[in-house]
């Protein structure tokens, strides 16, 4: 009978979960009602996700800045629909004459486009006439459809020239020097919720991908340009001498850093079997949305390996240009993040195999790899390549879409970083958090202060971008943070990745999994947080002291629940605070504190919140 019981009350608790009052668009209901999601935040008994396996060769010359490459796509429609029509991205098409941007190139960056040479399906030649092209979107409507559960073979061939006046994410960062992202066609995202994704990419907003993909990646480039790139080097004999071969496999068992490639191996030339000519390096990833790979005929390397709690060894190094000193730490800062994340923070082992920070310019992630500039400030460096790294977990492992929901990459991944650099620099570190909340307080309540779950696909200025994407969800997890602990929530976090790693999750199944695993409907602080315009001002609007007893009303101006602090100030200069969870708004806009004393106060004061409170006029009372 007792089980019964406990089975019962578990029903019910359950349902007060699953009866959240969020606003839910029809796509997100009827995902539900498809058993694809759930109202707890677990994926549904009818979920499913598309993938395919990519094999590319492909020849790039650096003295031209020019690709041209070859390419057959088994995709797997492992979705309950038959799908008449294919989407490709053609990414470089960003570049193209005439595309969608949302801000300015370089003249001598725009181009002609990306020129298809062939195109076939299942053995089926399409024109070019037949190919529809919308900004970088490629629509082709199918003369034989794939039905559920099945497979099609895609075979295209093509070339396209890279920027090398203003490196966007990648380029050219010096005459030898490049890094090549989003350089292939590639099949968009078919999911359960909307189906294909056909936004197209503008600029601000970044990529959305699916993490079951597969690489096997054939690259052509001159010697003696090394290449680094997503997924584990096949053929290593065939590219490097024997020495360094040996250092590699020495770096991938040692805890300490080993100098791979240095400047003196780069000065006698002895690298590569051959000085001359062309080598082709195999590169081949499992489980990953892209594949990125960059290039330096003077870059050094450093690298170690790094013990995972599940038993794997993960190989960390980083590549740069020798007379950058602050790179020469890189590899040994990008190992401590990797622990940190696997065993400190998120506690998620490292999904790959590897990782390889490459100094080329800016600071962009891609899957094992990551593009930076330098970072002199040791605070700022961290945090730059623990966020960055970071992005290996949101968006790579949990496939989110970061062209509808920025947050749920970049808002999270501004947050969490923040922890790691704090563990590994304490003293530097130490206004990470606050540097984050006066970030955030900057912008909130101004015109460019909206609510986040307004796509961010449909946001072109960068001030507003960068705020919702950001920085106002960066500051809902530090109130969560502050609300629950930092221990409940990266227990929240880390079962929300666990769920959904190689799947798509949207915003509900985050908000569900939260909800869940944090004991409570939070439909109170979801609500104003991320779907309303809301931003922090609380005030004192009436206060009164008579008969021994103080009381103070205090109204939520702004909308967003807040904790309350208030400091009372007494004549012989002692004080007395009173302090409330911001739980104390779920259900009203307005409360009252009554505290007794003995003495008359000469100040009240409703802390500031680090400077987010938006009008500090209404915060101090002289009685």
């Amino acid at each position: 009978m007792k089980r019964v019981v406990v089975f019962l009350l578990a029903a019910v608790f359950a349902f007060g979960l699953s009866a959240q009052g969020l606003y839910m668009p029809l796509e997100f209901q009827r995902a539900i009602e498809k058993g694809t999601r759930t109202k707890s935040g677990v994926p549904g008994p009818e979920y499913w996700i598309n993938h395919a396996d990519y094999h590319i060769k492909a020849n790039f010359d650096p003295d031209k800045a020019y690709l041209t490459g070859e390419e057959v796509i088994t995709y797997y429609n492992d979705s309950p629909d038959t799908l008449k029509q294919l989407v490709i991205r053609v990414y470089q098409d960003f570049f193209k004459k005439g595309a969608m941007r949302d801000f300015a190139l370089m003249p001598g960056d725009i181009h002609d486009g990306v020129k298809i040479n062939s195109f076939s399906i299942d053995s089926q030649s399409y024109k070019a006439e037949e190919l529809r092209y919308y900004s970088d979107l490629m629509f082709v409507r199918l003369k034989k459809p794939i039905p559920p559960h099945s497979v099609a073979r895609v075979e295209i061939a093509w070339e396209e020239p890279f920027p090398t006046k203003r490196p966007i994410r990648y380029g050219k960062y010096d005459e030898k020097t490049f890094f090549i992202g989003y350089w292939y066609p590639e099949i968009a995202v078919y999911d359960d919720v909307f189906g294909w994704d056909a936004r197209p990419f503008t600029g601000m907003q970044e990529f959305f991908n699916d993490p079951l993909n597969n690489f096997h990646v054939e690259i052509t480039v001159p010697a003696p340009n090394v290449v680094w790139a997503s997924g584990v080097l096949m053929n290593p004999d065939q590219v490097f001498n024997r020495k360094i071969i040996e250092r590699i496999n020495k770096a991938k068992n040692s805890d300490e850093i080993i100098h791979i490639i240095t400047p003196k191996d780069l000065k006698k030339g002895k690298i590569l079997v051959k000085k001359q000519g062309a080598l082709t390096w195999i590169f081949e990833g499992k489980h990953i949305e892209e594949f990125a790979f960059a290039m330096s005929d003077h870059h050094v390397w450093d690298g170690s390996g790094l013990k995972m709690p599940d038993g794997r060894h993960v190989f960390i190094s980083a590549a740069y240009n020798p007379g950058n000193k602050e790179f020469a730490r890189k590899a040994w800062l990008a190992r401590q993040i990797i622990e940190n994340y696997s065993y400190k923070t998120l506690k998620v082992p490292f999904p790959y195999p590897k990782m390889t920070v490459f100094n080329g310019g800016g600071a962009m992630e891609y899957p094992m790899m990551v593009n930076e500039a330098n970072f002199p400030d040791s605070c700022g460096d961290t945090y730059v390549t623990a966020h960055e790294i970071g992005h290996t977990y949101f968006p790579f492992l949990t496939g989110s879409n970061e062209t509808f929901y920025a947050w749920m990459d970049e808002g999270i991944i501004n947050f969490i970083p923040r922890f790691v650099a704090q563990d590994i620099f304490p003293d530097k570190c130490q206004n990470i958090f606050r540097d984050m909340v006066r970030r955030y307080a900057s912008v909130a309540g101004t015109i460019d202060d909206f609510p986040i779950m307004a796509s961010t696909g449909f946001v072109y200025f960068r001030n507003a971008y960068r705020h919702i994407a950001y920085n106002r969800p960066a500051f809902a997890f530090y109130q969560l943070v502050q609300y629950f602990g930092e221990q409940a929530f990266f227990k929240a976090l880390r079962e929300y990745t666990q769920r959904w790693e190689y799947k798509h999750p949207y915003p509900y199944d985050f908000f569900y999994t939260f909800n869940q695993v944090l004991g409570q409907d939070l439909s109170w602080f979801w609500r104003p947080y991320f779907f309303e315009f809301a931003y922090p001002d609380l005030g004192i609007t009436i206060y009164d002291y008579t008969d021994g007893q103080l009381t103070v009303t205090i109204k939520n101006k702004g909308g967003l629940p807040m904790p309350v602090k208030l400091t009372i100030t007494l004549a012989n200069g002692s004080q007395k605070v009173i302090e409330r969870r911001m739980d104390v708004w779920k259900d009203r806009r307005e409360i009252t504190i009554t505290v007794p004393l003995q003495q008359k106060p000469q100040k009240i004061e409703l802390d500031g919140q680090l400077g987010t409170d938006r009008n500090m006029s209404d915060n101090v009372v002289m009685m």
